[in-house]
């Protein structure tokens, strides 16, 4: 998947079965994409129990100022950025599987 050919609406899941999109709550929430067995700390970070997210646009659509991302999906009832390290642990869902 290239990132540039994102839809607003479109439905994104983890490339991985055994990996999990987490959330990091702060001032501007952020998405990453980790093993579901992770064992690591991050304070404020969570697993999500959502396996398929919405992609919602831009920063420019978004009208959101956050200076390293660029991309906002909407995942747990809220719009968080993606850590554009993650990418490539994403893909849009295939309605065929």
């Amino acid at each position: 998947m290239r990132v540039g050919d994102l839809k607003k609406g479109m439905l994104l899941e983890c490339v991985n079965d055994n990996d999990s999109f987490m959330v990091h709550e702060g001032k501007n929430a952020w998405l990453y994409v980790k093993p579901r067995r992770y064992r690591g700390q991050r304070a404020n970070a969570a697993f999500t129990e959502d396996k398929i997210i919405m992609y919602v646009g831009t920063r420019k659509d978004m009208n959101i100022d956050v200076p390293w991302c660029d991309k906002f999906v909407f995942v747990d009832k809220k719009i968080v950025g993606v850590d554009p390290g993650c990418w490539n642990r994403i893909r849009i869902v295939d309605e065929s599987r």
